[in-house]
C-alpha cells in the first residue's frame, strides 16, 4: 500500500513539474510576442507623438499661459497613444500586436 502511495505522488509530482514548464513556456512566448508588438508600435507612435507635442508647444507658446510649454507639451502627451479607461491603444491592429492578441487568446479558451 505504501508502494502503491509513493507511486501515485511521483505520477503526481512529474504531471505538475510538465504542467509548471508548459504554463513557464507559454509566458515566454507571450512575453517575447508583447515586446514585439510593443517595439512595432513604439515605432509607429513617436513620429506622431512628436507631431502632437510640437503642436502643442507652438499653441501654447501664442497662448502664453503656461510658464514651460515644452514641459507642459510632453507632460501631456506623455501618454499618448496608450490604452486609456476603455479605449485601445493605437497602432494595436498590426500583424505583430495581432500574434500576440490572439496567443493569449489561445491560453485563455485552452484552460
Amino acid at each position: 500500500m505504501k508502494l502503491f502511495v509513493t507511486l501515485i505522488a511521483a505520477m503526481l509530482v512529474m504531471v505538475s513539474t510538465a504542467a509548471l514548464a508548459s504554463d513557464k513556456a507559454r509566458q515566454e512566448e507571450q512575453a517575447r510576442l508583447d515586446a514585439a508588438c510593443d517595439e512595432v508600435r513604439q515605432e509607429l507612435l513617436a513620429p506622431a507623438k512628436q507631431s502632437a507635442i510640437d503642436e502643442c508647444i507652438a499653441v501654447e507658446k501664442n497662448n502664453k499661459k503656461q510658464k514651460d510649454p515644452e514641459g507642459y507639451c510632453n507632460r501631456f502627451y506623455a501618454d499618448f497613444g496608450e490604452r486609456s479607461g476603455n479605449r485601445q491603444g493605437l497602432f494595436m491592429d498590426v500583424p505583430e500586436c495581432q500574434a500576440a492578441y490572439e496567443y493569449q487568446q489561445s491560453t485563455r479558451s485552452s484552460r
